[in-house]
């Protein structure tokens, strides 16, 4: 394949664990991948805790809340650049989001950032435990209001 192409990405969608990851019951023109049978839709559909699950709960919370989408926007400093931190208003509403794109545990060193995180009501995170204001887990993202 080309380099610059496209279809080094793509496979054919894994639906489930059975012969032809549930695609087809002929041969696909590209190839299925090694892990179909226990990465696909039936799989993600038993696990509460799956990435489609998960994607889930945004979509709900972007309806439920329109702060989300809708609210100003103002992003504040975080002093670490595996950091980002912003928050949205709108109506009263404040929003903070905040995600370390780094393999280590930072510490917040901002006030407001801090203050926002520990009184905050989490809507959602990617930690199972999140983040209470002193310190983000590696790859944490978490959602306050």
């Amino acid at each position: 394949l080309a380099n610059r192409a496209r279809d080094n990405s793509r496979t054919p969608m894994q639906w489930n664990g059975g012969p032809g990851a549930g695609f087809t019951t002929g041969e696909p023109w590209i190839g299925i991948t090694d892990n179909y049978q226990t990465i696909n839709v039936e799989a993600s559909l038993a696990d509460p805790d799956s990435i489609l699950h998960y994607y889930r709960r945004l979509v709900a919370l972007r309806k439920e809340y329109p702060v989300i989408s809708d609210g100003q926007i103002r992003f504040l400093e975080t002093g670490n650049t595996d950091v980002i931190a912003y928050e949205r208003t709108l109506d009263g509403q404040t929003l903070t989001v905040v995600c370390n794109f780094g393999r280590e545990t930072v510490a917040v060193t901002d006030p407001l950032l801090r203050e926002r995180l520990e009184k905050g009501t989490v809507l959602i995170s990617s930690a199972e435990d999140p983040s209470k204001g002193e310190e983000l887990q590696p790859f944490e993202g978490t959602a306050v209001l």
